[in-house]
């Protein structure tokens, strides 16, 4: 999975009895200034796995959406 800005739903990634959504992953270089990504993506926490830096979002609040048979699920 790649970098994502648009509109599509990524996983969710469940850590330490918390649930967060995959804000950006990004390639890790050992060279490079981690500092740097971190203070221009928004983030909650950042993991490392895979080679790849993980910049997580905690998901606070979900909200049960209840679609009848038939209807369409639109968003008010």
């Amino acid at each position: 999975m790649g970098p994502t800005n648009s509109m599509y739903i990524t996983p969710n990634v469940e850590y330490q009895d918390k649930l967060y959504k995959i804000k950006r992953l990004v390639k890790f270089e050992p060279d490079e200034n981690i500092e740097y990504w971190k203070s221009i993506i928004p983030h909650d926490i950042v993991l490392k796995k895979d080679g790849k830096l993980w910049f997580l979002d905690e998901i606070i609040e979900v909200f049960p959406i209840d679609i009848k048979d038939g209807e369409k699920g639109e968003i008010t």
